[in-house]
């Protein structure tokens, strides 16, 4: 009766070891290549709009596109936060940004120029679970958590 569940025993951990660890560390190196090149795109793309000091549709549909090419379900806002000075309560001016522009309502063929002080913000957010984070779960009981990223650059 020892030497059979033995037998089952070994069977389990050689199939744990053979098959759903190379699958999770496959599954996980994937994900975390797609979350080093979703950085990357966020970076060039408040590289590009920062230098440029302006964003049309395109740029926006362009980049939507390539964060979304790796295999990642995500969401993304980019927001137009401008300066505007405050006088504070012991006499002091402040600079105070406020949200100016989501740019949802902007079309393909439409631009908009940024004066100097102004802030892009980008929020990328997982809308969907990936596979590699379901199978982290079932085996490890292991959950990072949605991938959430929020980058900002001003303009030059």
């Amino acid at each position: 009766m020892s030497d059979y569940i033995n037998k089952v025993i070994t069977l389990i951990l050689i199939f744990v070891m053979l098959v759903l660890g190379p699958l999770t560390f496959s599954y996980l190196s994937d994900e975390l290549t797609s979350k080093r090149m979703i950085l990357n795109e966020v970076t060039k793309f408040l590289d590009k709009v920062t230098d440029q000091a302006s964003i049309s549709g395109s740029d926006l549909d362009d980049f939507y596109l390539a964060i979304n090419s790796y295999g990642m379900v995500l969401d993304a806002k980019v927001e137009r936060y401008m300066q505007t000075p405050a006088v504070g309560l012991d006499g002091k001016t402040e600079n105070i940004y406020f949200m100016a522009n989501d740019f949802r309502d902007l079309g393909p063929n439409d631009v908009v120029n940024f004066v100097p002080s102004d802030v892009i913000q980008v929020n990328v957010e997982e809308v969907a679970v990936s596979p590699g984070r379901r199978l982290m779960y079932y085996i490890l009981r292991v959950d990072a958590g949605r991938y959430e990223l929020t980058m900002a650059a001003a303009v030059n």
